[in-house]
């Protein structure tokens, strides 16, 4: 499986505008009820809606075809913690590992560029393959929120997962394993996986100095 992350055009709005109003792919999400058009879309990401301070959002590529969006969000820079989210729009591509692997994309970038200390995700109630992969994961659970959502004439809960910079490291070639990855990317930083583009680079750039006191 050779999965990237790179960063969201303006181009790339159409592909995005099919996710956010397919049904199937929001089932599990607490994506807007209410259709998203192309405009809004677009106009979100040459506005930098995706790509700012508090919100990263990146697209997922499989041999150079999109499938799908990954986000890093209410990232706090003086708490160092932040949210990750992951949704595969091409169907074709679930049940088969590609949320374990983006997932462990996304935290090298948070725990080894942003230099986060914990990143935390969640789960509602329906969304049995979400909370699965957090599970698999080793992810600690946080804990629960009682009936958060209401989607499909009923309220869901939802579960929140968390994992530590000091549990990353600890468990890194194990769940790089678990997730798929060859023995060279398990020994290696993977920055070829989350591609040299000028999101990355801004992202990175943007936290350095932030962080930079923690490093030593």
């Amino acid at each position: 499986m050779k999965v990237r992350l790179r960063a969201i055009e303006p181009s790339d709005s159409a592909i995005i505008c099919v996710w956010y109003n397919d049904d199937e792919v929001n089932y599990g999400s607490n994506m807007k009820v209410l259709p998203v058009p192309n405009t809004k879309i677009r106009r979100d990401i040459e506005h930098g809606y995706y790509d700012n301070d508090r919100v990263q959002m990146l697209m997922i590529v499989s041999d150079e075809k999109p499938i799908g969006l990954a986000s890093i969000s209410s990232i706090d820079k003086i708490n160092r913690n932040a949210e990750l989210g992951i949704m595969i729009g091409e169907t074709d591509h679930w049940n088969s590992g590609y949320s374990q692997h983006v997932c462990m994309l996304l935290m090298i970038l948070c725990f080894e560029e942003m230099r986060l200390n914990k990143i935390y995700g969640s789960a509602y109630e329906h969304n049995r393959a979400s909370g699965l992969m957090w599970s698999l994961l080793g992810a600690h659970i946080e804990g629960g929120m009682r009936q958060c959502l209401f989607r499909f004439g009923r309220y869901w809960d939802k579960t929140v997962f968390s994992v530590l910079a000091s549990e990353w490291f600890e468990k890194r070639s194990t769940w790089l394993s678990l997730a798929g990855f060859g023995k060279d990317d398990r020994s290696g930083k993977l920055s070829s996986r989350l591609a040299p583009d000028s999101s990355l680079h801004r992202l990175q750039e943007l936290h350095s100095c932030t962080f930079n006191s923690w490093r030593e």
